[in-house]
């Protein structure tokens, strides 16, 4: 998964969009594609997007899935909007900041 995450990752601007899943036969685990980048713990400044959509893929498996469009929806309005974007996205707004323009959006 590392390698197609990576791959990915390159083809849509960063790694910070990339969420991920391993589902089974009886359970699922759901997380952003990046790991923990501990370098950046407390510093409020990493994308938050790939650990918020990898939420609502989690909803959608457990049946939620109005509430996972709205989030997907409300995260690529964000994204669009340019207004709220991190370091990596070309913008300056902390994670903080973006988590709740998406936020808003709901």
């Amino acid at each position: 998964m590392d390698v197609i995450s990576e791959e990915c990752s390159a083809l849509i601007g960063s790694i910070g969009l990339i969420y991920s899943a391993n589902i089974g036969d009886n359970f699922a685990m759901f997380e952003p594609a990046h790991g923990s980048a501990p370098k950046y713990a407390g510093l409020d400044k990493v994308n938050p997007v790939a650990t918020i959509l990898a939420g609502a893929w989690m909803l959608d498996y457990l049946g939620e899935s109005d509430k996972s469009a709205q989030i997907f929806k409300a995260t690529e309005d964000v994204i669009s909007e340019g207004k709220h974007l991190t370091y990596d996205l070309g913008g300056n707004a902390a994670l903080s900041e973006m988590t709740d323009a998406i936020i808003s959006k709901l």
